[in-house]
């Protein structure tokens, strides 16, 4: 499970969550394509993103600079 959270201005009416990917069971390349779950593109900002599975999760910074 990959989800996306806005930091900031740039939370939307919805809240934090901004898009969540989600995957089958193995290992996978993931590449957001700074849309939200809407399809819709998001602003430029700080994001964060978080990887969770089999009870174990990080999270990291992104910068979408348009």
């Amino acid at each position: 499970d990959v989800a996306i959270y806005a930091v900031g201005d740039q939370m939307d009416a919805r809240g934090w969550q901004v898009n969540r990917l989600q995957f089958p069971e193995g290992l996978h390349d993931v590449t957001w394509d700074g849309r939200d779950e809407e399809g819709r593109g998001v602003g430029s900002g700080m994001y964060f993103v978080r990887l969770s599975s089999r009870g174990v999760a990080e999270s990291k910074k992104v910068v979408v600079a348009k």
